[in-house]
């Protein structure tokens, strides 16, 4: 009988020992994946860094955009304006040679 209980005794505590090596493994799992989330945070710290830059340089681009194609409708309406004007200089001019050249 206390040959039986002493077995049980042994056993307990060879239980106890892998339990507390589990534990101890756990333990170390936890630390690394306490590192690896902290790790993740940064990265996506720098992401959300790096994705506010390229909206930043979008914002850039679509002003440069908007404001080039302000500045070519400008000149459009400015050369049509101008066109206009040596349209009608010509038709003036065509009007004078007729009138120093009759064709009769």
């Amino acid at each position: 009988m206390e040959s039986k209980i002493l077995e049980i005794l042994l056993d307990m505590q060879k239980e106890m020992k892998d339990v507390k090596s589990e534990i101890k493994d756990m333990k170390s799992e936890m630390k690394d994946m306490k590192l690896e989330i902290k790790d993740m945070q940064k990265e996506m710290k720098d992401m959300k860094s790096e994705i506010k830059d390229m909206n930043t340089k979008i914002d850039k681009l679509e002003y440069k955009m908007t404001d080039g194609f302000e500045t070519l409708e400008l000149l459009t309406e400015n050369n049509t304006n101008e066109l206009n004007k040596v349209k009608i200089k010509v038709s003036k001019l065509e009007k004078r040679v007729l009138e120093f050249n009759p064709v009769n």
